[in-house]
């Protein structure tokens, strides 16, 4: 879409007759050229290829592990209440549902 947007608006450039655009046309079409040559140098010569394979690589396990992330976390958190239940440990909840005696025995003392 931006591709045709520019090609017509480079020929729209050439076409007014007006000197002014047909400059401004010729260098926007250079320095077109010049960045579509310097990111097939980049491709072929700097490694571009490596670096583009490396970057959809890590995107691509991104994406994996967002969209298995759900799952993951319920399984997670199933493994540590197994855990819990083998070890005989507490889990938080249990713990906040006991009553705590000293920071009232701290309030009588402040007072």
């Amino acid at each position: 879409m931006i591709i045709p947007g520019l090609l017509l608006g480079l020929s729209l450039l050439f076409t007014q007759g007006v000197k002014g655009l047909t400059v401004l046309g010729s260098i926007i079409t250079a320095c077109l050229i010049l960045g579509i040559a310097y990111t097939i140098f980049w491709f072929k010569m700097a490694n571009g290829k490596q670096i583009m394979v490396t970057k959809f690589e890590n995107w691509q396990t991104r994406s994996s592990t967002m969209k298995t992330l759900p799952e993951d976390i319920e399984m997670l958190k199933n493994k540590i209440k197994s855990l819990e239940e083998h070890t005989g440990l507490l889990a938080e909840d249990a713990l906040a549902e006991e009553p705590a005696e000293e920071p009232a025995a701290d309030a009588e003392e402040s007072a």
